[in-house]
């Protein structure tokens, strides 16, 4: 789930930023997020919150079948 805010840059224009949580650290067990900043509209933040989140479920299947067909 992504969270995004609005806010205001130096120049005086608003812009958006989205933290989106991205899983647990295997070594560590830590938690780890990723953010983006820069979105002129929310529209633009939600699109690519959406394809982030689409990236990292990928990556963590992908991961999870290596580790699946080394270890059978």
């Amino acid at each position: 789930m992504a969270t995004i805010k609005k806010y205001t840059k130096s120049n005086g224009t608003t812009a958006y930023q989205i933290r989106l949580y991205v899983g647990t650290d295997l070594l560590t067990g830590k938690k780890q997020s990723t953010t983006r900043r820069g979105f002129k509209t929310q529209r633009e933040a939600r699109q690519a919150a959406v394809k982030i989140e689409q990236a990292v479920k990928l990556q963590a299947k992908e991961t999870c079948n290596g580790y699946l067909s080394r270890c059978l």
